[in-house]
């Protein structure tokens, strides 16, 4: 059977645009109208398409499978790693230092908790700390509305066709951990703005999308200025990385004056800022 939309490879009858933990167990596997928007991917890659991820690892749907992702172009994705799995290798393949700069960067800044791995223009959101392991995450540049239904509940509306996503047992705080992790996408956005036009010259125009990364309103407040370069930031943390290189190779081969060393180290291992 052909599927509704090429662009869209999500059911679009009205009663296939809710979903949650407990309408994806009731559903998959069971009713027949879903399986052509199944898919089994072991290889698949969290991207600009994906939705949100439900995580079943301690329960695994249908036996097997530790995660299921929306995916607007791919459909629903069943698949047997957990979501720490998943979003530990985004955070190596796409992401500048990986997880470590997220963290650096929103302690640097004073942004509590962990949340949200972001780029400025794509965030994505957990509905618990992502230190925590195996939990649900929401793509925030996919969606357009976000409303409380309780305490611990929260659902969100996609940009495109009203597709709605609802999490329970959220932590209470939910929707203070949503507003602090739009501002800090977009901290690190204005960040690599600025770097870019005051250090390359790049005029880096603000996207004006509907998306909840764009909508202020959303936002917590914060003393965060333009005034912050990214490079600082960049150059503090390639200097941490360097001192537990460093660390780990002084206790591997029982050499302890490599940590005195270290600064030597690191600061004939950069290119100096000279024309020469």
């Amino acid at each position: 059977m052909r599927k509704e939309n090429s662009q869209w490879n999500l059911p679009l009858k009205a009663e296939y645009r809710k979903w949650s933990k407990t309408l994806i167990r009731e559903r998959i596997g069971k009713d027949t109208l879903l399986d052509q928007y199944l898919i089994t991917d072991p290889d698949y890659c969290i991207n600009p398409d994906t939705l949100v991820l439900y995580q079943f690892q301690h329960q695994p749907l249908l036996g097997e499978y530790k995660s299921v992702i929306f995916d607007r172009r791919k459909g629903i994705v069943l698949s047997r790693r957990s979501s720490s799995a998943l979003f530990t290798a985004f955070s190596r393949r796409n992401l500048l230092a990986g997880l470590e700069f997220q963290r650096y960067l929103a302690r640097r800044f004073n942004f509590r908790g962990s949340n949200v791995i972001a780029t400025g223009r794509l965030a994505y959101f957990s509905t618990r700390s992502y230190n925590r392991g195996n939990i649900d995450w929401i793509a925030l540049h996919r969606m357009v509305d976000a409303s409380d239904l309780s305490i611990s509940s929260l659902a969100f509306k996609t940009i495109d066709y009203n597709y709605c996503f609802i999490f329970d047992q959220c932590s209470r705080y939910i929707g203070t951990q949503l507003s602090r992790s739009l501002t800090y996408n977009h901290v690190l956005f204005k960040l690599i703005h600025t770097h870019l036009q005051d250090s390359l010259g790049w005029q880096v125009k603000q996207p004006k999308g509907q998306s909840l990364i764009d909508q202020a309103d959303y936002f917590f407040p914060s003393p965060v200025t333009d005034d912050h370069q990214l490079k600082d930031a960049v150059m503090e943390l390639l200097q941490q990385k360097q001192l537990r290189y460093i660390n780990e190779l002084s206790d591997y081969y029982e050499l302890p004056f490599l940590r005195q060393a270290d600064y030597p180290i690191f600061h004939f291992s950069c290119r100096l800022d000279t024309l020469y």
